[in-house]
C-alpha cells in the first residue's frame, strides 16, 4: 500500500510536493521497521530533501523528518550522523515550545542514546537530564517515558562508574515501574532488579544481593525466561557463598546446571561455570 502510494504521488504531484515527500517519509518508517535499512535512508533523504523544499528551515514538520532521517542513520551504523541530525531536530524543536515539548523529549532521550553509543556520557548524561526535567514539567510522576529516562540516565551513570548515582536512578525507576503496575515478572522490572542486585554483589552487599537475587527467582520462575533464570540461580549461589550458606549455594548452583544443561549443548562454557563453582563447592564441603 506504501509503496503504492509514493507511486501514485511520483505520478500525479508536482516533484516539490509535501504529500510527495509524507509517502515517501511513511514507507521509510515501514521498511525501517523491517529491517531493510539503506532503503529506509534513501527514503528518508529524499523525502527530507522535497520537505525542505516546500517548507521553512524551522518549521516543527521538518525536525520530524529529521528525527526519521538520525533513526536510520543509527540502523546503519553511521552514528556520528545520527548525532548530528538530531542535534539540528532538537534546536527546531526548542524554538516551537510549548506545542514540542512531548516531541522535544522523544528526541532528546533517543539523541541521548545515540551519545551513550559513541561514549560520549558526559553529553549523553547532561541530554539525558535535560529530557528528564522536561519530562516531570509536564508527565504524571510514575509515567513510562519517566521510568525510561531514569533508566538510561542510570546505565550511563553506571559506565561513568558513578555507581551511587546509578544505584539511586535505578531506584527511583523501579518505584515508577512498580507504582505504574508492572508486575514483578514485566521484563523491566526483571532489568532493574537486576542491575541492582549486581551493584550489591560488587559492593560486597551480599545479603543485600541475595534477597534480590531471590525475588528475581521466584518472579522468573513464573516466566519463559529460563536464561535469565539460570543466570539468578549462578548469582544467588554466589552470594550464598560469600555469606557461608553452602547448603543453599549449592542448591542454586545445581539449579544453575540443570536449567543450562537444557538450554545449551554439552560444554559450553556456560554451563561449565556453574559446574565449576559446584566442585569448588564440594571440595569446601567435602575436602578433596
Amino acid at each position: 500500500f506504501l509503496e503504492a502510494s509514493l507511486l501514485l504521488c511520483k505520478e500525479h504531484l508536482p516533484e516539490e510536493h509535501l504529500d510527495l515527500a509524507e509517502a515517501g517519509r511513511k514507507l521509510s518508517e515501514c521498511c525501517e521497521r523491517l529491517g531493510d535499512h539503506r532503503r529506509a535512508l534513501q527514503l528518508c533523504q529524499e523525502a527530507l530533501a522535497i520537505a525542505s523544499r516546500c517548507l521553512p528551515g524551522n518549521h516543527p514538520n521538518i525536525a520530524v523528518y529529521m528525527s526519521q532521517l538520525a533513526s536510520c542513520y543509527r540502523s546503519t551504523g553511521e552514528v556520528d550522523k545520527a548525532i548530528n541530525i538530531m542535534q539540528q531536530c532538537v534546536g527546531i524543536q526548542k524554538q516551537h515550545l510549548p506545542t514540542s515539548r512531548k516531541a522535544l523529549c522523544t528526541s532528546l532521550s533517543n539523541l541521548g542514546l545515540y551519545y551513550s553509543e559513541k561514549g560520549r556520557l558526559h553529553e549523553a548524561i547532561g541530554t539525558l537530564e535535560e529530557c528528564l526535567v522536561a519530562q516531570r514539567s509536564f508527565l504524571p510522576q510514575n509515567h513510562p517515558d519517566i521510568g525510561s529516562t531514569l533508566w538510561n540516565l542510570g546505565l550511563a551513570y553506571q559506565r561513568k562508574k558513578n555507581v551511587a548515582k546509578a544505584t539511586e536512578l535505578f531506584q527511583e525507576c523501579l518505584s515508577v515501574r512498580e507504582n505504574n503496575s508492572l508486575p514483578s515478572t514485566h521484563p523491566n522490572v526483571i532489568a532493574v532488579l537486576m542491575a541492582l542486585a549486581r551493584i550489591a554483589y560488587d559492593q560486597k552487599k551480599y545479603y543485600e544481593s541475595l534477597q534480590m537475587y531471590r525475588r528475581l527467582h521466584d518472579s522468573l520462575t513464573q516466566t519463559s525466561q529460563t536464561e535469565d533464570l539460570a543466570r539468578v540461580c549462578h548469582n544467588m549461589g554466589m552470594c550464598c557463598l560469600e555469606l557461608g550458606q553452602l547448603d543453599a549455594a549449592e542448591e542454586a548452583f545445581t539449579e544453575s546446571v540443570r536449567i543450562k544443561s537444557a538450554l545449551y549443548p554439552q560444554g559450553d562454557t556456560r554451563i561449565a561455570t556453574s559446574e565449576r563453582m559446584l566442585h569448588q563447592l564440594w571440595q569446601l564441603k567435602f575436602g578433596n
